[in-house]
């Protein structure tokens, strides 16, 4: 894990999912306690007994947040777990600095405005740390993850996925691409990976289909790394979906034994690449 100083709570931003849980408990085994910002209708209620403190927010209220770790002498925080794009057109509740932050940035586009929040918060003097450093055994930093590989279709696909994933990114919409036999049957906007898998096996029938999830080329990785786990694969399987490609260290894996047991037991092929060059050399 990256080093996280002795003797003070850490300060987490929690989202939904439970990498904000798997974080606690790693930081609770090096003696480092916890105070959270939980955001409503997000954060899993389990975090309230689990931390030291928390505080219930919404969505914007970065100033109460500031406040409550600044009151625990927070000095790291890390900000881990999604919020349903939904909920960002639905309870966006920004207080002054959160429409400060807005109001720098001129968007409210994911990637700029997440940079900005971290901005605003190495401001106010915290320190912002990676996750993925803090979960390294979830971090993916393998090539293949299953026993299955990758046929040739399922590469040549991937490479169109994988480019199409880039652009999708760049524009800063979302962050997965579903293609079946070299076309893109799907991508993710602002309904979330699962819903655009769902989507795509509506679209394919009994075709299947590969799923390419990668970073933002230009996002702050601090912030917004894809996450997939078992639910993924659950989703896979219900569409016809026979591989997933990742970036390799551009991904964490939530229960990781779990997510590959089941891809195995699916034929799910799992594999992570550096780079769209390794992708075309892979055989």
């Amino acid at each position: 894990m990256e080093q996280l100083k002795n003797n003070v709570p850490l300060g987490l931003v929690a989202g939904n999912g439970q990498f904000p849980l798997q974080l606690v408990h790693d930081a609770k085994e090096q003696g480092i306690e916890t105070v959270a910002a939980l955001h409503e209708g997000e954060a899993d209620s389990r975090l309230k007994d689990s931390v030291r403190d928390w505080t219930s927010v919404r969505v914007g209220q970065l100033g109460k947040i500031i406040r409550f770790f600044k009151k625990h002498g927070v000095q790291q925080v890390v900000f881990l777990g999604g919020i349903r794009r939904p909920s960002l057109l639905q309870s966006f509740r920004p207080d002054l600095i959160g429409l400060k932050v807005i109001t720098k940035v001129k968007s409210v586009q994911d990637d700029r405005l997440l940079r900005g929040v971290a901005a605003e918060f190495e401001y106010q003097g915290f320190q912002v740390l990676d996750p993925a450093a803090l979960l390294v055994s979830c971090l993916v930093d393998a090539e293949a993850l299953t026993k299955r590989l990758l046929s040739e279709t399922e590469r040549n696909d991937a490479l169109i996925g994988w480019r199409a994933a880039r652009e999708l990114g760049l524009l800063d919409i979302g962050q997965s691409v579903v293609v079946s036999h070299g076309m893109v049957v799907a991508v993710e906007a602002i309904e979330g990976t699962d819903q655009a898998i769902r989507r795509a096996g509506a679209l394919m029938g009994k075709h299947p289909g590969i799923v390419v999830k990668l970073p933002k080329p230009q996002q702050d990785r601090r912030l917004d790394l894809p996450a997939i786990g078992p639910n993924t694969i659950r989703e896979m399987m219900k569409a016809r979906c026979s591989a997933l490609v990742l970036e390799r260290r551009g991904a964490l894996l939530l229960e990781p034994s779990e997510t590959v047991r089941l891809a195995d037991e699916g034929r799910i092929s799992i594999m992570a690449f550096e780079s769209e060059e390794a992708l075309v050399k892979h055989e």
